[in-house]
């Protein structure tokens, strides 16, 4: 699976879709053994990255798996016990249902599934926010705790396992905040966003663990030279965050400083005091997670742990523009945003304390 003919191909290549690969049902042990443990990546499901080191396949699903024997060279086949349940045809008189077959291509109509659930939880939301939302969702399975190597994780799971219970509901110890329709933005333009963390989460003898997920979904029209990610789209987007010790006024100054001399990406350092350890970060080389590019993608997710007493009272959010060959200065770019704060613990009841003061409301600033 590491092999540079595993990789991912065309069109999963697509920047502007959701790229889904597979996983194993459960684990099949004995004369005929399975290649995949449980919730691991299946032996046919290819691997990112994806062009320019976009994270592909975004999400995985369950797709199951090939089983082996004990012959030399082994036999392959299909068990059932490690095969998704399928519709099948009863034309001549075959069960209406079977597990006879395994491959991505039935890991991707789950995917499509939850898109239709969350469709019909919004029914006047856009496409972006489903992609957003579902990208939001994904969850890597319990075993990847025991991994240290997260940069080869992603490269197999993307983002993990959507919940479509999680895209489309909130809980005590959990609140997703979306964007209201879609939103347009220009490039050298930057639209701030910022939410509200009450005081009683920000209290200094407590410590709780607080995950922060950010996932920028947007759409641009692509060129069909693809010599470098930043000349293929005509406008290309990408978000930043305030740091920890960070005022909201003293952030939307530093990031209309840098945006307006074109110079964000090489600003800042891996390990600037008060940055937030975001898992993949904006640059390939910093974070946890290794040799992927969070900015590349027209679908950019993130997330980090935050002790709550680290907190500022507002969290802010840039979403920024940048000019690519579209020169029209009124070319816009429409995106949707999900961001979640959840009590990994579940030892505060976060819903109640951040949806009263929290409406995601966007003010915009330009850089002409």
């Amino acid at each position: 699976m590491r092999e540079p003919s595993c990789r991912i191909a065309n069109p999963a290549q697509s920047l502007q879709a959701i790229t889904v690969g597979s996983i194993g049902l459960d684990a099949l042990v004995g004369l005929w053994t399975s290649f995949a443990q449980k919730d691991e990546p299946s032996a046919f499901s290819r691997t990112g990255p994806g062009l320019w080191g976009v994270v592909k396949p975004e999400v995985v699903e369950y797709g199951g798996d090939f089983a082996y024997d004990t012959g030399n060279p082994p036999d392959l086949t299909i068990k059932p016990e490690i095969s998704p349940q399928l519709v099948s045809s009863t034309m001549h008189g075959g069960p209406s249902v079977g597990r006879d077959d395994v491959g991505t291509s039935f890991a991707a109509p789950k995917v499509a599934h939850i898109a239709a659930q969350i469709q019909a939880a919004f029914p006047d939301a856009s496409t972006l926010l489903y992609r957003a939302l579902i990208i939001q969702s994904a969850r890597w399975p319990s075993w990847t705790s025991y991994e240290m190597n997260k940069s080869k994780l992603i490269k197999h799971l993307g983002y993990g396992i959507p919940d479509v219970n999680r895209a489309i509901q909130n809980t005590e110890y959990y609140i997703t905040l979306i964007t209201n329709g879609d939103v347009y933005i220009r490039g050298k333009q930057v639209h701030i966003y910022e939410v509200k963390i009450p005081e009683e989460l920000r209290w200094p003898g407590d410590s709780y663990d607080i995950r922060i997920d950010i996932t920028l979904s947007y759409k641009a029209q692509p060129r069909r030279t693809r010599r470098t990610r930043r000349r293929y789209l005509s406008t290309w987007l990408e978000w930043q965050t305030s740091k920890l010790n960070e005022a909201t006024d003293s952030f939307m100054q530093r990031i209309i400083e840098l945006v307006g001399a074109d110079i964000l990406d090489e600003a800042g350092s891996e390990v600037e005091p008060g940055v937030i350890k975001w898992a993949i970060r904006e640059r390939s080389d910093w974070g946890e997670i290794r040799d992927v590019h969070r900015n590349s993608g027209t679908v950019q997710k993130d997330w980090a742990i935050v002790k709550s007493h680290e907190f500022m009272e507002g969290f802010c959010i840039a979403v920024i523009g940048h000019t690519e060959w579209d020169v029209n200065p009124e070319a816009s770019v429409p995106y949707a945003m999900a961001v979640t704060f959840e009590a990994i613990n579940q030892d505060v009841e976060i819903y109640s304390k951040i949806a009263i003061e929290n409406v995601i409301e966007v003010e915009e600033r330009e850089l002409w």
